[in-house]
């Protein structure tokens, strides 16, 4: 401001006016190593389906289709709880949901309701075993996968 001023009365005066001040440079920004995302496929799918079921009005466009558990377990979410499913993480979505298909009734993230695999589902709907009396057959996250033609870079079993 005083500058300025100065330069004021200089052009006043008849004198030259003084150089301008150089011009520096920016601070460099220093250089942020970002961590690669993590892709969960699976919770990813659950989120494209709950955004398809909950936003009916913006016609997305359909996701593959979920696998029969997830299926089910989506289908019995009121509109509250599927915008829950789309806010929540994607780590711990995945997490929650292959908890559920490995045979835990523990509530998820944001109290979401257990994932029951298919065949227990039925089996508690219905009060009664098959009429094959074998054990029922569980849903395992790495079939359903590859069903829908999906493989995963990781696996929680040890090798061999």
């Amino acid at each position: 401001m005083l500058a300025r001023i100065r330069a004021a009365f200089r052009r006043l005066l008849g004198g030259e006016p003084a150089p301008a001040p150089p011009a520096r440079a920016p601070w460099p920004l220093p250089d942020v190593p970002r961590a690669p995302r993590q892709s969960w496929p699976v919770a990813d799918l659950v989120q494209q389906h709950a955004r398809v079921r909950l936003y009916r009005h913006e016609r997305l466009p359909d996701p593959l289709p979920l696998p029969t558990p997830l299926a089910a377990w989506l289908a019995q979410l009121d509109a509250g709880q599927l915008g829950l499913v789309i806010a929540c993480e994607s780590a711990r979505l995945h997490r929650h949901i292959a908890a559920g298909l490995d045979g835990s009734r523990a509530s998820g993230p944001f109290r979401l309701p257990p994932v029951l695999p298919g065949p227990m589902a039925a089996q508690a709907a219905g009060g009664g075993g098959g009429k094959g009396g074998g054990p029922a057959r569980g849903t395992d996250l790495a079939e359903a996968l590859a069903e829908l033609g999906l493989t995963p870079a990781y696996t929680y079993r040890p090798p061999g």
